[in-house]
């Protein structure tokens, strides 16, 4: 079985996990999901409910692995973004961005994991060989205490991106 192939089983997984724990999520496992107003799409949204004697807002997060492109930093490399953006800072995030070459061969991971923050973004990138490029992500958010869901794991796939090297 290819990384794509995993990538579809770990999406349903994840609709059936957020089905069965009355998550509210605007989840699809669509990568053609419209981009949102800043260019991004958003695969996954998760809410998490604050306690019922509580006097904060719910907390929602979005995850997100982006277009991979040339990079314009680095000459030479392939880059590829993973975000977690919370509406209220959390008490941990992690998020792995995976880069991809013709569909199964992984180029290159990058970790990155956050306490205290909003916001988490992870970067994979590796050298320039022409190619379909497609990035995947998976993260967890960590709800402050009290939250419900305490937890939640995403995974997203990018867009396939034919990307031509000298």
């Amino acid at each position: 079985m290819n990384h794509r192939s995993i990538r579809y089983v770990g999406a349903a997984l994840g609709a059936l996990v957020l089905v069965l724990s009355g998550l509210t999520s605007s989840a699809s496992a669509n990568p053609s999901t419209p981009p949102t107003e800043d260019g991004k799409r958003v695969i996954l949204r998760v809410t998490a409910q604050p306690p019922a004697n509580a006097r904060a807002a719910a907390i929602t997060c979005e995850l997100a692995a982006h277009n991979p492109h040339k990079s314009t930093h680095v000459s030479g490399t392939i880059n590829v973004t993973a975000t977690w953006t919370c509406s209220a800072p959390v008490t941990r995030l992690t998020v792995t961005a995976r880069l991809w070459r013709n569909v199964s061969t992984l180029v290159n991971q990058g970790y990155n994991e956050t306490t205290g923050n909003r916001r988490a973004q992870a970067n994979a990138a590796g050298g320039c060989t022409t190619g379909l490029y497609d990035g995947t992500t998976a993260g967890t958010v960590y709800y402050p205490p009290g939250y419900t869901p305490a937890t939640m794991t995403g995974y997203d796939q990018g867009p396939a991106v034919n990307i031509s090297c000298p």
